[in-house]
């Protein structure tokens, strides 16, 4: 059975790999409508609907300026095995 994940960032669950066997790499999404309207007031003057959220998860790769990984690009507030 795959490992199923729980992304703190923006609550998304998802799985390591997928059935076929390849391998998933989490972005959260921008704000949802929802999402973007129950931020605070001066919260939505800093993001505007469709912004990414600042404390974004990306688990793809970031690479430096002569192609090498560096690792996740963001690690966001993580993760919790579900």
């Amino acid at each position: 059975m795959t490992r199923r994940h729980r992304c703190k960032s923006c609550r998304g669950t998802y799985a390591l790999e997928s059935a076929d066997g390849t391998s998933y790499y989490h972005a959260c999404p921008p704000f949802s409508e929802p999402e973007w309207d129950a931020l605070p007031e001066p919260m939505k003057k800093i993001f505007p609907p469709g912004s990414d959220r600042p404390n974004k998860r990306d688990e793809n790769v970031a690479l430096d300026s002569s192609g090498r990984s560096r690792g996740m690009k963001s690690e966001g507030d993580g993760v919790d095995e579900i």
